[in-house]
Protein backbone atom coordinates (compact mmCIF):
# COMPACT_ATOMS: atom_id res chain seq x y z
CA UNK A 1 0.00 0.00 0.00
CA UNK A 2 2.81 2.37 0.85
CA UNK A 3 3.91 2.71 -3.22
CA UNK A 4 -0.13 4.02 -3.62
CA UNK A 5 0.35 5.92 -1.06
CA UNK A 6 3.34 7.76 -2.76
CA UNK A 7 2.18 8.35 -5.71
CA UNK A 8 -1.34 9.66 -4.23
CA UNK A 9 1.07 12.38 -2.75
CA UNK A 10 2.91 13.02 -6.36
CA UNK A 11 0.27 13.39 -8.04
CA UNK A 12 -1.77 15.78 -5.43
CA UNK A 13 1.73 17.92 -5.15
CA UNK A 14 1.39 18.19 -8.63
CA UNK A 15 -2.11 19.29 -8.88
CA UNK A 16 -1.18 22.01 -6.36
CA UNK A 17 1.81 23.30 -8.33
CA UNK A 18 -0.35 23.34 -11.43
CA UNK A 19 -3.00 25.40 -9.50
CA UNK A 20 -0.45 27.73 -8.67
CA UNK A 21 0.63 28.11 -12.28
CA UNK A 22 -3.06 28.17 -13.64
CA UNK A 23 -3.70 31.42 -11.19
CA UNK A 24 -1.07 33.26 -11.43
CA UNK A 25 0.57 32.41 -8.27
CA UNK A 26 3.92 30.89 -9.39
CA UNK A 27 7.22 32.27 -8.88
CA UNK A 28 7.30 34.44 -11.99
CA UNK A 29 3.82 35.73 -12.42
CA UNK A 30 4.22 36.70 -8.56
CA UNK A 31 7.29 39.18 -9.11
CA UNK A 32 4.72 40.31 -12.15
CA UNK A 33 1.92 40.73 -9.92
CA UNK A 34 4.15 42.33 -7.09
CA UNK A 35 5.57 44.37 -9.53
CA UNK A 36 2.24 46.09 -9.88
CA UNK A 37 1.97 45.55 -13.38
CA UNK A 38 -1.69 44.92 -13.13
CA UNK A 39 -2.38 46.92 -10.81
CA UNK A 40 -2.85 44.94 -8.01
CA UNK A 41 0.22 46.96 -6.22
CA UNK A 42 2.53 45.32 -3.96
CA UNK A 43 5.81 45.45 -2.25
CA UNK A 44 8.31 44.64 -5.47
CA UNK A 45 8.84 47.70 -8.20
CA UNK A 46 10.25 47.74 -11.53
CA UNK A 47 13.66 49.10 -11.42
CA UNK A 48 12.44 51.58 -14.28
CA UNK A 49 9.82 53.44 -12.31
CA UNK A 50 11.36 53.87 -9.57
CA UNK A 51 15.10 54.65 -8.72
CA UNK A 52 15.11 52.65 -5.82
CA UNK A 53 14.04 49.16 -6.42
CA UNK A 54 16.65 46.68 -4.45
CA UNK A 55 19.14 45.56 -6.43
CA UNK A 56 20.22 41.71 -7.38
CA UNK A 57 16.12 40.44 -7.70
CA UNK A 58 15.80 36.90 -9.03
CA UNK A 59 13.16 37.62 -12.48
CA UNK A 60 12.23 34.47 -14.58
CA UNK A 61 12.80 35.81 -18.15
CA UNK A 62 10.58 35.48 -20.94
CA UNK A 63 7.31 35.08 -17.80
CA UNK A 64 4.07 36.16 -19.94
CA UNK A 65 0.65 37.39 -18.67
CA UNK A 66 -2.73 39.02 -20.16
CA UNK A 67 -3.53 42.00 -18.98
CA UNK A 68 -5.72 45.14 -21.08
CA UNK A 69 -6.21 42.74 -23.93
CA UNK A 70 -1.85 42.86 -24.31
CA UNK A 71 0.64 40.02 -23.78
CA UNK A 72 3.04 41.21 -21.58
CA UNK A 73 6.30 39.56 -21.22
CA UNK A 74 8.80 40.12 -18.64
CA UNK A 75 12.49 40.39 -19.83
CA UNK A 76 13.54 42.80 -17.41
CA UNK A 77 17.04 40.89 -16.89
CA UNK A 78 17.61 42.88 -21.01
CA UNK A 79 17.20 46.43 -21.57
CA UNK A 80 14.90 47.35 -23.83
CA UNK A 81 17.89 47.88 -26.86
CA UNK A 82 18.77 43.77 -26.43
CA UNK A 83 15.26 43.40 -26.26
CA UNK A 84 14.81 44.56 -29.97
CA UNK A 85 17.42 42.51 -30.83
CA UNK A 86 16.14 39.87 -29.89
CA UNK A 87 12.82 40.32 -31.62
CA UNK A 88 12.09 37.80 -34.41
CA UNK A 89 10.37 40.13 -36.94
CA UNK A 90 12.08 43.73 -36.12
CA UNK A 91 15.09 43.61 -38.26
CA UNK A 92 13.75 46.46 -40.53
CA UNK A 93 13.07 48.55 -37.25
CA UNK A 94 16.67 47.73 -35.89
CA UNK A 95 18.19 48.28 -39.12
CA UNK A 96 16.65 51.73 -39.03
CA UNK A 97 17.81 52.68 -35.62
CA UNK A 98 21.52 51.54 -36.73
CA UNK A 99 21.37 53.40 -40.43
CA UNK A 100 20.37 56.46 -38.44
CA UNK A 101 22.60 56.31 -35.51
CA UNK A 102 19.17 56.15 -33.43
CA UNK A 103 20.75 52.94 -31.54
CA UNK A 104 23.32 54.73 -29.68
CA UNK A 105 20.50 56.65 -27.88
CA UNK A 106 19.13 53.71 -26.80
CA UNK A 107 22.70 51.74 -26.21
CA UNK A 108 22.95 54.87 -23.33
CA UNK A 109 21.95 54.89 -19.69
CA UNK A 110 18.43 56.13 -19.19
CA UNK A 111 14.67 55.45 -19.00
CA UNK A 112 13.06 54.64 -22.75
CA UNK A 113 9.81 53.15 -24.11
CA UNK A 114 9.87 52.12 -27.58
CA UNK A 115 7.44 51.74 -30.07
CA UNK A 116 8.63 48.80 -32.61
CA UNK A 117 6.69 47.98 -35.89
CA UNK A 118 7.09 44.44 -37.65
CA UNK A 119 9.31 44.66 -40.34
CA UNK A 120 6.22 43.46 -42.19
CA UNK A 121 4.75 47.35 -41.51
CA UNK A 122 7.14 48.86 -43.43
CA UNK A 123 5.65 47.64 -46.97
CA UNK A 124 2.69 50.10 -46.47
CA UNK A 125 5.18 52.89 -46.56
CA UNK A 126 5.37 54.58 -49.92
CA UNK A 127 7.77 53.16 -52.49
CA UNK A 128 11.19 54.25 -51.54
CA UNK A 129 9.92 56.54 -48.68
CA UNK A 130 12.75 55.51 -46.77
CA UNK A 131 14.86 55.66 -49.30
CA UNK A 132 14.24 59.19 -50.11
CA UNK A 133 14.99 60.23 -46.46
CA UNK A 134 18.47 62.17 -45.26
CA UNK A 135 20.64 60.56 -42.77
CA UNK A 136 18.85 63.58 -40.42
CA UNK A 137 15.21 62.45 -41.22
CA UNK A 138 15.93 59.05 -40.68
CA UNK A 139 17.58 59.71 -37.16
CA UNK A 140 14.47 61.89 -36.38
CA UNK A 141 11.67 59.19 -37.48
CA UNK A 142 13.68 56.42 -35.53
CA UNK A 143 13.20 58.64 -32.58
CA UNK A 144 9.62 59.57 -33.07
CA UNK A 145 9.31 55.61 -32.09
CA UNK A 146 11.29 55.87 -28.56
CA UNK A 147 10.45 58.21 -25.96
CA UNK A 148 12.30 59.11 -22.58
CA UNK A 149 10.22 58.01 -19.91
CA UNK A 150 8.13 54.61 -18.96
CA UNK A 151 4.94 53.84 -20.28
CA UNK A 152 3.69 49.92 -18.40
CA UNK A 153 0.17 49.71 -19.71
CA UNK A 154 -1.74 52.03 -17.07
CA UNK A 155 -4.95 53.79 -18.16
CA UNK A 156 -3.36 56.99 -15.72
CA UNK A 157 -1.02 57.55 -18.55
CA UNK A 158 -3.46 57.97 -21.23
CA UNK A 159 -2.63 61.13 -23.26
CA UNK A 160 0.26 62.26 -25.73
CA UNK A 161 3.91 62.00 -25.08
CA UNK A 162 6.34 63.74 -26.63
CA UNK A 163 8.94 61.11 -28.46
CA UNK A 164 12.91 61.89 -28.72
CA UNK A 165 11.75 62.71 -32.44
CA UNK A 166 9.97 65.72 -31.01
CA UNK A 167 6.95 64.25 -32.07
CA UNK A 168 3.54 64.31 -30.01
CA UNK A 169 2.08 60.37 -30.09
CA UNK A 170 -1.22 59.40 -28.42
CA UNK A 171 -1.04 56.43 -26.02
CA UNK A 172 -3.62 54.97 -24.93
CA UNK A 173 -4.83 52.34 -22.78
CA UNK A 174 -8.88 51.19 -23.22
CA UNK A 175 -10.22 48.88 -20.73
CA UNK A 176 -14.03 49.16 -22.22
CA UNK A 177 -12.44 47.28 -25.11
CA UNK A 178 -9.19 45.86 -23.79
CA UNK A 179 -7.15 47.93 -26.33
CA UNK A 180 -3.73 49.56 -26.08
CA UNK A 181 -3.24 52.24 -28.56
CA UNK A 182 -0.01 53.87 -29.55
CA UNK A 183 -0.07 57.11 -32.30
CA UNK A 184 -2.62 55.20 -34.13
CA UNK A 185 -1.16 52.12 -33.49
CA UNK A 186 -2.56 48.76 -32.17
CA UNK A 187 -0.33 46.86 -29.76
CA UNK A 188 -1.20 43.13 -28.83
CA UNK A 189 2.48 42.79 -27.06
CA UNK A 190 4.67 44.22 -24.82
CA UNK A 191 7.79 44.07 -23.13
CA UNK A 192 9.21 44.58 -19.78
CA UNK A 193 12.41 45.75 -19.70
CA UNK A 194 15.17 46.48 -17.08
CA UNK A 195 15.42 49.96 -17.95
CA UNK A 196 11.99 50.61 -20.14
CA UNK A 197 9.47 49.17 -22.03
CA UNK A 198 8.99 47.82 -25.77
CA UNK A 199 5.55 47.63 -27.43
CA UNK A 200 5.08 45.76 -30.43
CA UNK A 201 3.24 48.00 -32.77
CA UNK A 202 1.44 47.64 -36.18
CA UNK A 203 2.21 50.36 -38.21
CA UNK A 204 5.03 52.85 -38.36
CA UNK A 205 4.44 56.49 -36.84
CA UNK A 206 5.69 58.39 -39.78
CA UNK A 207 3.79 61.00 -41.26
CA UNK A 208 3.65 59.13 -45.09
CA UNK A 209 2.19 61.61 -47.10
Amino acid sequence: MQPIFSLAKTVAAHVRRDMRVRWGLGAGASVLLSAGVLGLGGSFTPEFLHASASAGRSVIPQERIEHRGIEIVDMSTSTVYQIIESLPRAERFEMMLYNSGADEVLRQRGTYTVFVPSSADFDYLPARYLASLSRNELHTLALGHITSRALPVAESLNGDVITLGNTRVSFEVDAASDTVTIGGAKSAKAYIGSNGMVYIINKVLADAN
